[in-house]
């Protein structure tokens, strides 16, 4: 399904779920879409140490199920570290995410990662979103944050 997106702000920070990650790492469809929000100008990119746990073990499971290459995994680890992300290890507002899995239906990680970006957004005041959940990427859209490189989802 092909979803619609913002255009990436030139100030906001970004914040990262891993599946938009993913899509920085591996050559496929959303590829370009992620890779457009990563290099642009001045950005600031936010990567919880959530998604990059999400991101290795991902990548580690496709080297066990034999559909990457342990040296295929190594690049992509090594890529994950050299990126601009600025990894953080934020705590989601335990009463935000109680309200929003009762607004949203959305697997543990999901609502994970939407209560800590609504959390940093309180700090922030601006923040962008970058996923291609489109469960996720709806409900980050319903609370109010801009949905950056949504692209193809599944």
């Amino acid at each position: 399904m092909t979803g619609t997106a913002t255009e990436p702000s030139a100030v906001a920070p970004t914040y990262w779920d891993s599946s938009a990650v993913i899509a920085t790492l591996a050559d496929e469809t959303r590829s370009p879409a992620a890779l457009a929000v990563l290099q642009s100008a001045g950005r600031v990119h936010l990567l919880s140490t959530l998604a990059w746990s999400e991101v290795l073990a991902g990548v580690s499971r496709l080297v066990r199920e034999g559909k990457v290459t342990l040296a295929q995994r190594n690049r992509a680890a090594d890529r994950l570290a050299r990126a601009p992300w600025q990894a953080f290890a934020g705590q989601p507002d335990r009463q935000l995410a109680r309200d929003l899995a009762q607004r949203h239906a959305l697997r543990g990680p999901d609502l994970w990662h939407l209560t800590l970006a609504l959390t940093v957004r309180q700090q922030l005041e601006e923040l962008e979103f970058c996923c291609f959940d489109l469960a996720l990427a709806t409900a980050a859209a319903a609370e109010g944050l801009p949905v950056v490189a949504m692209g193809e989802t599944s």
